[in-house]
């Protein structure tokens, strides 16, 4: 019996329709190699950088030799309001979240984020429309590690067989649910096999029951 719906949240709660990644920004001017580049991502998603400059502050003292101008600061800086400010929800997740609720099941995100990327998901009110929250910033780990997943069934009290983890992204969230024993639920739309919409999960959890 499925009693835990995990749920990630960019691409699967909210989108947006502006492409931009200021922080990749960021870090191809620090012109670091693919480990570096690895390394610095995850340090960025599993350590909570309240603002940019803590981030730069961290990187300088990695890297003293790397300089950074001002210019582009300000342009990341620029770049990550805008960013922020983009992102929505999708047209009725807020109901199949309220949904979800009211049929008993316990719902919780579980998300690779930095916290600067907790902005929108606080304007957004989508903080109080789960039961847990499980940010890779505030845990140390970042999906697809199983720490992340086991941090989540914690949270929510079930065991792995009695979750799903909801999301769009197949290393994620899939393989990643798969590999901590959880039942995944592939979103994306015009993909075999996955959900088209967020708008039918609560049909298709009924179906797993």
């Amino acid at each position: 019996m499925i009693k835990a719906i995990l749920l990630d949240v960019y691409g699967t709660l909210l989108t947006t329709d502006l492409e931009i990644a200021p922080y990749s920004d960021l870090l191809r001017a620090y012109q670091l190699d693919d480990r570096e580049l690895e390394e610095a991502r995850r340090d960025f998603m599993t350590t909570p950088y309240d603002t940019i400059d803590a981030w730069v502050l961290a990187l300088s003292r990695q890297y003293p030799d790397r300089v950074v101008s001002k210019e582009i600061l300000h342009k990341v800086e620029t770049e990550l309001k805008r960013h922020q400010a983009s992102f929505r929800l999708f047209d009725g997740a807020a109901a199949v979240l309220d949904g979800l609720r009211g049929k008993g099941y316990v719902t919780a995100i579980v998300t690779n984020l930095s916290t600067t990327y907790k902005e929108p998901i606080l304007r957004l009110g989508l903080d109080e429309l789960v039961d847990y929250r499980v940010y890779s910033c505030d845990v140390g780990f970042m999906k697809p590690e199983r720490e992340i997943f086991e941090i989540a069934l914690g949270a929510v009290e079930a065991a792995a067989g009695e979750a799903v983890m909801v999301g769009d992204n197949l290393a994620d969230d899939v393989e990643g649910a798969k590999n901590a024993g959880i039942r995944p639920i592939h979103i994306e739309a015009g993909v075999h096999g996955a959900l088209p919409s967020l708008l039918e999960l609560p049909e298709h959890l009924e179906r797993l029951i």
